[in-house]
């Protein structure tokens, strides 16, 4: 991190936790940040967000997760014209688990959008996208982990225009890991 502005930011946050209804948690967070500081070479960005996330365990040992998350970002304000960049952000994700002893298997689905609310009509940040996730997880020996995962996003971002790509994207990444814990 490179401290731009001599301002402080924080957060605080609240978790409720009921052994039937399962665990809420919702954080505010805020660097403050003077977006028009300047130190010769970047802005400071000023951003802010509310995060609200559910646990709980189902019926048939079933772990239920999800989270969202709403805030702002922004950059190079300027009185009357406006900022360089200012995005407005929202995801949301739901994610199903399940152990079977060793194993485990895990599903979960992510929505995301940034609305792009600056004048820079040369840096378009609209995006918005879906995504998918299948992982499964083996623990064959003590301290050890193997992790076969499949990922599908599905995104649509102007901005991929001016690289001569097309707007919308669908790309899947397949991945395996092995890892070792000392």
């Amino acid at each position: 991190f490179h401290q731009i502005d001599t301002r402080i930011g924080g957060y605080a946050g609240i978790t409720l936790d009921h052994y039937a209804l399962g665990q809420l948690s919702v954080l505010y967070y805020d660097n403050q940040s003077f977006d028009r500081a300047f130190d010769g070479f970047q802005y400071a960005w000023d951003t802010y967000f509310v995060s609200a996330g559910y646990k709980n365990e189902l019926p048939g040992g079933v772990e239920l997760i999800s989270q969202m998350m709403i805030g702002n970002t922004s950059m190079g304000t300027r009185p009357i014209i406006g900022s360089k960049v200012n995005n407005d952000y929202w995801s949301v994700f739901t994610l199903l688990s399940k152990r079977f002893g060793d194993h485990r298997v895990s599903f979960r689905y992510d929505h995301f959008e940034v609305v792009d609310n600056d004048f820079t009509d040369d840096d378009l940040n609209q995006e918005t996208g879906n995504a998918w996730t299948a992982a499964y997880v083996l623990k064959p020996f003590r301290k050890q982990r193997l992790t076969l995962e499949i990922l599908h996003v599905d995104s649509k971002r102007p901005e991929r225009e001016f690289l001569n790509l097309p707007v919308r994207a669908k790309e899947t990444t397949i991945q395996a890991s092995y890892r070792f814990f000392l």
